[in-house]
């Protein structure tokens, strides 16, 4: 981890064309929202790309880890990096490096088998891949034992690592939600850390689960105060969120808004800010900078059935009038769509989509059920609100 103080950090730039390095002035260091070892340097000045100096890039593109390598480089004293190199490298199965690194955790870490380094003082190791003629950056060195020919990775996909920059709603999952159309999943509830498990209490009788949706703009609007769900699920409730592996703090509710035009969300206002980390993190709020897609989109809710998960499943669109054939109640400005789930028991469910522009890559919270016959459901936009 670098020192905090950012006048104690050197930056050289070497040119093809120059004998010594310039130093680059650093203006400051920000931590990663969550995991302390992982910073980032803001320079005073941008650097001007050319031949010797280009971005790779960070956001991923693909989850598939082929023509890869570690880049590694050597730094000697007054003039910068020397000696890059990419060794020949590839993702294996995490039970690789739990066998030899004691502090290996798959929620967080990528293990690469790689052959031995010829370079033992490794600055900065970084695990990349071809895309298409395309650097991709997968994951950060963290730890290998001697000999070994396993490293692990803070993996860039794993840890949100883009949440360093401007933007820190809707940050890629730990897992893939992304199924086929026809297909549902379950899967681990920081797979989608802005969901929320909310208990709806009722005298007598068990607590009802639902589920609710952390959502923000990109600049913490709301200062992660506000869980969108259904109208459902606002009678004597108590909401909770994830702070750990298996572990949820409850949150006191001090309001619960409701709009007149659109009386299928409503917004519950809590007490205290949930704090941004890996397992909590809203997802991203915009009218329009969505990608209204089958491919795109995902039904999701929590579940409970020993542990709490979250189930995604996928869709197919209908027509106004074949919504309107099931629906009495439905307008058009409302969402028809045959979820594909085939579990009859479930929660209401909430519509997420990746977003596009600066939002590309994140998921973008649309939407909440509002009515369902069999499979066949309307959405009540959270545009709605708006108008």
């Amino acid at each position: 981890m670098f020192s905090k103080s950012a006048s104690n950090i050197k930056v050289y730039r070497k040119t093809e064309n120059s004998k010594a390095a310039k130093i680059l002035k650093v203006h400051s260091v920000k931590q990663h929202s969550y995991l302390k070892e992982l910073s980032i340097l803001k320079l005073k000045s941008p650097i001007t790309m050319d031949n010797s100096w280009k971005p790779v890039c960070l956001y991923y593109f693909t989850r598939l880890y082929e023509d890869c390598g570690m880049l590694s480089a050597n730094l000697e004293a007054g003039k910068g990096v020397s000696n890059v190199t990419i060794q020949k490298a590839k993702s294996v199965e995490n039970s690789f490096c739990k066998n030899e690194i004691s502090d290996f955790d798959e929620e967080l870490h990528l293990c690469v088998e790689v052959s031995k380094s010829k370079n033992s003082e490794n600055i900065g190791e970084a695990f990349v891949c071809d895309h298409d003629g395309i650097w991709q950056l997968h994951g950060f060195r963290k730890s290998s034992q001697p000999g070994s020919k396993y490293i692990a990775l803070y993996s860039v996909e794993k840890t949100g690592f883009d949440s360093l920059g401007k933007y820190t709603c809707g940050t890629p999952s730990l897992r893939n939600l992304q199924t086929e159309r026809s297909s549902a999943i379950e899967t681990s509830v920081e797979a989608a850390p802005w969901m929320i498990p909310i208990y709806v209490h009722e005298k007598d009788e068990e607590p009802l689960l639902c589920s609710g949706i952390l959502a923000d703009g990109p600049f913490h609007s709301s200062g992660l105060k506000n869980i969108y769900t259904t109208s459902n699920c606002t009678k004597e409730i108590k909401v909770s969120y994830q702070t750990g592996p298996s572990k949820f703090t409850n949150v006191t509710v001090s309001s619960i808004k409701r709009y007149e035009h659109a009386p299928d969300i409503v917004i519950l206002k809590l007490k205290k800010a949930i704090p941004l980390t890996l397992y909590s993190r809203p997802a991203c709020l915009s009218t329009e900078k969505y990608i209204f897609d089958q491919t795109l989109c995902k039904l999701v809710s929590v579940t409970s059935n020993g542990s709490l998960k979250v189930r995604a499943t996928g869709f197919s669109r209908f027509t106004e009038g074949e919504c309107k054939r099931h629906f009495r109640n439905f307008d058009d400005s409302q969402l028809c769509l045959k979820d594909y789930d085939s579990e009859t028991e479930h929660n209401e469910k909430l519509l997420i989509c990746k977003g596009r522009d600066e939002l590309t890559g994140r998921y973008v919270f649309v939407g909440v059920e509002s009515m369902r016959g069999g499979n066949y459901v309307s959405i009540t936009h959270h545009k709605s609100l708006f108008n």
